[in-house]
């Protein structure tokens, strides 16, 4: 199967108050994010990510990163 997400904001604590987000904080919306898409996306779907993956810098690059490879999905593409 083919999944197309976006906005996704990992990282971006702002982004639950500016969207009313239901989260305590960055790290419950990282990880329920991440288990959602984990729970629908199979290991051989494919899964395209059309934007605003995170909130990062050059100091939380690997944070990204990491965030992208809990999703287990193996055809993962970035955009």
């Amino acid at each position: 199967m083919i999944w197309f997400t976006s906005d996704l904001h990992f990282n971006h604590a702002n982004i639950i108050k500016y969207c009313s987000r239901p989260f305590a904080d960055a790290e419950e919306m990282n990880n329920t994010l991440i288990s959602n898409i984990n729970e629908y996306v199979k290991e051989d779907d494919e899964l395209y990510v059309l934007g605003d993956f995170a909130f990062l810098n050059r100091a939380t690059f690997e944070v990204g990163l990491e965030l992208f490879n809990r999703i287990q999905c193996r055809n993962k593409t970035l955009i």
